[in-house]
C-alpha cells in the first residue's frame, strides 16, 4: 500500500511537501490548485514501469495510455528549463524483503543486512527541451539506503550506507545510466558479485506501480489535438466527407478551433461542431442532438 507521496518541480508544484496516503485519501482545494497534478504523478510512474521502452526515463503518454503529459516542457516546473523533477514514493510490501550480506555468510557470520517491509523509493531527474536524465535515484529498506549517483557525464556509481558492494575482478568501469527512471542497468549484476538482490527492490517498486487504478469522470477527458472531417453537399443534396485536417490543439488548457464545417441534410452527417472551454464537444444532428 503507498504510504507517502512527495513532489519538486512537477508542473504547478515547487514542492508539495510530505503527503501522506491512506486506505482513502481526500484532496480538497480550489480549482488549478494542483489536486489533478497529484494524481497524474502517480499515473505517469506506472505507466512508465509498464513502458516497453527501457531507455525512456519518462513514459509521458499518448492518446492510448493512462495520461498524456505533453511535452518534458509540460510537466517542468514553470515550464523553464533546465527543469529538475523530483519523486519520493513510500509504500508497504506484502511481505517483509530480506537483504542477505553474502560476504558475511560465506564467514558464517550474520548474514541479515537489512528486512522490513517498508520501502522508500526517490529520483531526481534533469529535465531538458527534448531529454531527462537521471542524476540519482536511491532505495530505502527500513534503514539501509542503496543509491544511483551521477558522477559524470553518462557515468554512475554505486553505493550503500550499510552494505559493502564487492567489485568483480576485472570490471573496474563506471556504471552506465539506469533503465528507466528507476532501474539499476543490467551492467551491475556484471559489476558487482553481491548485487543481485537489486533487481527485487526493482520489482516491489513495479508491484507498486501496478496497483494503481484509476477511476475518473465517466467522461471522456479533452485532448491535446483533434481531428475533424470536412463536409460538403453534393447536387443530389446528400452530404459526402471531401478530407481530413488536423482542427483543435489544446495549448495551455485552452482549445483553439480552425474547423469550419459545412451544413448538410444527411441525418449522419453533422452539421455544426463546436468546443467550448469547459472541454465539452458538442454535436448537433438534424434529427437528435447530443452532448459527449
Amino acid at each position: 500500500m503507498l504510504t507517502e507521496l512527495r513532489l519538486r518541480g512537477f508542473k504547478s508544484w515547487r514542492d508539495t511537501g510530505d503527503v501522506r496516503l491512506a486506505p482513502v485519501t481526500v484532496l480538497f482545494g480550489s480549482n488549478s490548485s494542483g489536486k489533478t497534478s497529484l494524481i497524474q504523478s502517480l499515473l505517469l510512474l506506472r505507466q512508465t514501469t509498464e513502458s516497453a521502452d527501457r531507455n525512456r526515463v519518462l513514459e509521458l503518454g499518448s492518446s492510448s495510455t493512462l495520461i498524456d503529459l505533453g511535452t518534458y516542457e509540460d510537466i517542468a516546473f514553470n515550464h523553464s528549463f533546465p527543469g529538475r523533477l523530483e519523486v519520493t514514493l513510500a509504500w508497504t510490501a506484502d511481505k517483509a524483503i530480506e537483504i542477505i550480506d553474502l560476504a558475511a555468510q560465506a564467514k558464517k557470520k550474520s548474514s541479515t543486512l537489512a528486512s522490513s517491509k517498508n520501502l522508500t523509493f526517490s529520483v531526481d531527474i534533469r529535465l531538458d527541451k527534448n531529454d531527462a536524465t537521471v542524476q540519482c535515484l536511491k532505495y530505502s529498506l527500513g534503514d539501509t539506503t542503496f543509491a544511483l549517483t551521477e558522477k559524470d557525464l553518462g557515468k554512475y556509481e554505486l553505493t550503500s550506507d550499510r552494505y559493502n558492494f564487492v567489485r568483480s575482478p576485472g570490471r573496474a568501469w563506471p556504471l552506465p545510466a539506469p533503465t528507466r527512471f528507476y532501474g539499476f542497468p543490467d551492467q551491475v549484476r556484471l559489476y558487482y558479485q553481491n548485487a543481485g538482490f537489486l533487481s527485487e527492490l526493482e520489482l516491489e517498486l513495479e508491484a507498486a506501480c501496478s496497483r494503481i487504478k484509476y477511476l475518473g469522470p465517466l467522461r471522456e477527458h479533452p485532448r491535446r489535438q483533434y481531428t475533424f472531417f470536412r463536409w460538403r453537399a453534393d447536387r443530389s443534396g446528400q452530404t459526402r466527407r471531401i478530407g481530413s485536417q488536423r482542427a483543435h490543439q489544446l495549448q495551455g488548457g485552452q482549445h483553439k478551433s480552425f474547423a469550419r464545417m459545412a451544413k448538410g441534410h444527411s441525418s449522419e452527417t453533422p452539421s455544426q461542431n463546436s468546443i467550448g472551454t469547459t472541454g465539452r464537444r458538442v454535436v448537433d444532428r438534424t434529427r437528435h442532438d447530443r452532448v459527449l
